[in-house]
């Protein structure tokens, strides 16, 4: 962990980094997309399925409101991001979610994440 940089030693004792910090945020982001993935997955169907209209995207974004009660992770969600080819994509899709948190659950030392 010294060496990843997530906690530094000083005068003795050990502390979280400010990257320690981060990579901790990060973690718990994941772990909550992972607690939801089922409801990210719903929205993912409804955006596919409902098509890009104004009315449906208003439609799709009172749904989200109502399946994510996690502020973050619903403003991550209504972020458009750009793609290589300029189009408009969505941020945080499910499967990229549980990816992300496997990886992340392997690297983060359990005494970074947080019980209860």
């Amino acid at each position: 962990m010294l060496s990843a940089g997530l906690i530094k030693r000083q005068k003795g004792r050990y502390s979280v980094t400010s990257f320690g910090k981060i990579v901790y945020k990060a973690q718990k982001l994941i772990g909550q997309g992972v607690s939801r993935q089922w409801k990210l997955k719903a929205i993912d169907s409804l955006e596919m399925n409902l098509g890009s209209s104004l009315q449906r995207q208003e439609e799709i974004v009172k749904i989200m409101d109502l399946l994510i009660d996690n502020d973050e992770i619903r403003e991550i969600l209504s972020q458009p991001s750009q793609n290589k080819y300029g189009e408009k994509v969505k941020v945080a899709t499910a499967a990229a979610t549980g990816a992300a948190a496997a990886v992340v659950t392997e690297a983060v030392p359990s005494f970074l994440k947080k019980k209860g």
